[in-house]
């Protein structure tokens, strides 16, 4: 099975804080299972940028990464980087499931539609990111979002990955279509 995550922010940009250790870890994890996994991400770190190879793979821990610059202005945490979304969508026929980490991300609407047309199955991971209070959070600006693409972009994902049943029935509550899973 060949799986591709794509997520803003990968391994050691750990001033992410949970997000990038749980994903580096699910992704070891596979492929000490059998499983191909590529990891495609930016050089996100916080107000710096990662001191990491660019646009070529490279071997982290195991995972296969390719690291892409963001943009001079990437908008806060909207993490804009043009090249690692034209690369995802120009590579996402490649794979088997792609795991999409970009729930508020300028990533979101472009892979999800790729991932529609090449008929790729896409697993949504929540990362806290629809409980109540993460929403209330910038509520204005993920209405707009939500209303625009987010939910579309989520009812057309096989199904949403979630961390604990807290989350679980967070998510639930929502009233979206794809089933849950649970991976600790």
């Amino acid at each position: 099975m060949k799986f591709l995550v794509v997520i803003p922010y990968y391994k050691p940009a750990y001033i992410y804080g949970g997000a990038t250790r749980c994903v580096s870890t699910l992704c070891e994890g596979l492929v000490k299972s059998g499983i191909q996994v590529t990891v495609l991400t930016s050089d996100a770190n916080g107000p710096t940028r990662l001191d990491v190879v660019l646009r070529e793979t490279v071997m982290v821990d195991g995972v296969e990464v390719i690291y892409y610059p963001l943009a001079k202005r990437s908008f806060g945490t909207f993490f804009y980087s043009p090249e690692l979304i034209r690369e995802s969508v120009k590579r996402v026929h490649e794979f088997d499931l792609v795991g999409l980490e970009v729930l508020w991300s300028s990533l979101a609407y472009p892979l999800s539609k790729a991932c529609q047309k090449h008929h790729v199955p896409y697993v949504i991971s929540a990362h806290g990111q629809l409980f109540p209070w993460s929403l209330r959070k910038s509520r204005l600006k993920k209405q707009i979002y939500w209303q625009l693409v987010g939910k579309n972009y989520i009812n057309g994902a096989a199904a949403l990955h979630c961390t604990d049943p807290v989350e679980a029935n967070a998510v639930s509550q929502l009233g979206l279509r794809p089933p849950t899973f649970m991976v600790p």
